[in-house]
């Protein structure tokens, strides 16, 4: 028997989730698998972030929550092919969802996080994300953490009972299936019966309980990384813009990956809806710029905004813009939308508030051509739009074929 302990990187997007789920059913063929997963990459961050907007009062936690569910339906939508499947996971994640809102509006009258609310409210990351990953694999049978990861409050703290837990854990899993998804991190206290947790790092605390208590043959730790590094990128500048080439890279691979899944097309020179090209930059993009303190939001569009420009060329283009942006210390919030100007279909850019504000829009001004050609046969092109003052509009029209 195996525990598997899967990241918030390795289930954080549809690439990497899809990668969890080769993974796991090639596994089980050869033996019993207990696989931990954690929340979607960056979600317990933005459950943190929205609990404290609603205990200063702040409306913006609406917002922020809505962010919230809209990630995990994104995710739903993408994975769950089967149409029964998915409706029937959609019921079981309202009703979490449903709660968690509940939760945040309540803090959010009283103005007041009690330790007890925000241990419930950031378990709700893993119990929704172990949900998807069990109805994605075939076969897989979801297994409840709360109901055998026991802890005792000692000195203020919540702590294993590490005997209760064991003890527990035998019991949980004396008839073994094939595929068992737990979600990590999460926990329950022995004698008050609230939800606790097991702090950062608690996945793969929970995967090692479990492996330990069961006598596990093997207990493997994944996650997602774009590579190994073979020296410290701050000492060797080359490995640096090596390290952002890869990263870039992937980041268009997995743009192309999901416009693919959700348009049905895998032909990267078809014409493409750039509202859709645009939302998913936005969230394809969302790791990296947390990394710069930059925000990405796409404005919602009526109707698709179509171009014979293929997905790739714009979103190369749009890279572009971030590149410039975080080339300047990030701290700026863009938005994008899709629009014509002069009978001509493009993205308008935003660029919002932020501490770095001016000096992006200076980037911006002084750079009217954008990597001159963002993919063979293409040219992007970064005019003022109306209010140039704020605004700009990407256009990418064909030009001459590189030698």
């Amino acid at each position: 028997m195996k525990v598997l302990k899967f990241g918030g990187t390795s289930v954080g997007s549809v690439k990497s989730i899809l990668s969890v789920k080769s993974i796991v059913e090639k596994e089980a063929k050869r033996q019993p698998v207990i696989v931990v997963v954690s929340a979607l990459g960056g979600i317990t961050d933005k459950l943190i972030a929205t609990s404290k907007l609603a205990e200063n009062g702040d409306d913006k936690w609406k917002q922020s929550y809505d962010e919230i569910v809209d990630r995990h339906y994104m995710m739903i939508d993408t994975v769950i092919t089967d149409n029964t499947a998915r409706e029937q996971l959609f019921a079981t994640i309202d009703i979490l969802l449903d709660q968690l809102k509940s939760i945040f509006f309540g803090v959010y009258l009283v103005h007041d996080l009690s330790k007890k609310s925000y241990d419930t409210i950031v378990s709700y990351g893993e119990r929704i994300s172990s949900h998807i990953v069990a109805a994605m694999i075939r076969g897989a049978r979801r297994v409840n953490s709360l109901d055998f990861i026991v802890t005792e409050q000692k000195n203020g703290r919540h702590i294993l009972d590490s005997d209760l837990t064991h003890k527990r854990v035998c019991e949980t899993f004396a008839n073994l299936s094939r595929i068992s998804i737990v979600p990590g991190f999460i926990s329950r206290d022995r004698d008050t019966h609230d939800i606790t947790n097991l702090g950062r790092g608690g996945s793969d605390y929970t995967a090692a309980i479990i492996a330990a208590s069961l006598d596990a043959d093997v207990l493997e730790i994944w996650t997602d990384v774009d590579g190994f590094m073979t020296a410290d990128p701050r000492v060797i500048k080359a490995l640096k813009e090596a390290q952002q080439q890869i990263l870039r890279g992937a980041a268009l691979a997995e743009c192309m990956e999901y416009l693919a899944q959700v348009s049905h097309s895998e032909n990267e020179n078809a014409p493409c809806d750039l509202a859709r090209v645009a939302s998913t930059f936005c969230l394809m993009a969302a790791r990296r710029a947390r990394a710069v303190q930059m925000v990405l939001e796409s404005a919602d569009s009526e109707e698709p905004v179509w171009s014979a420009v293929p997905a790739l060329a714009v979103l190369r283009a749009l890279l572009d813009i971030f590149d410039l942006c975080a080339s300047v210390g990030g701290q700026v919030k863009l938005r994008f939308s899709a629009g014509r100007q002069n009978k001509v279909e493009g993205i308008i850019i935003e660029v919002c508030d932020g501490a770095n504000r001016d000096m992006a829009l200076a980037a911006l001004t002084g750079s009217p051509l954008l990597n001159a050609r963002p993919r063979p046969g293409w040219q992007a092109l970064l005019m003022p739009w109306r209010d140039p003052a704020q605004r700009f509009f990407l256009s990418i029209s064909a030009c001459g074929s590189e030698d």
